[in-house]
């Protein structure tokens, strides 16, 4: 997460790992699409997730749009869009 830190237009973000398992879900909140894809095509992004890539079967990826202030993000909603709305990547051809 250390590549998350100091990025500008980051608002803030939460790491959520299963206890027992392997799963992680990362969620971060931009300030604009330019700051998120700025961040996203940068070196930082880039080392991060050729690392992740090692250890990664699948990722998913679910970009939401919210407007006005955001209170209460809740990690079972989240995953529960991710289940259903969600993008899957696969490395190395395996399925999600």
């Amino acid at each position: 997460m250390k590549s998350l830190q100091g990025q500008p237009g980051l608002l803030a973000y939460s790491v959520r790992r299963q206890l027992f398992g392997n799963q992680a879900w990362t969620l971060t909140l931009w300030e604009s699409e330019n700051s998120k894809s700025a961040f996203i095509r940068s070196s930082a992004h880039q080392s991060a997730m050729a690392e992740a890539s090692s250890v990664l079967s699948c990722a998913r990826f679910l970009r939401v749009d919210w407007s006005g202030e955001v209170k209460n993000l809740d990690w079972n909603d989240v995953l529960d869009r991710l289940d259903t709305e969600a993008v899957s990547y696969s490395f190395g051809g395996l399925d999600c």
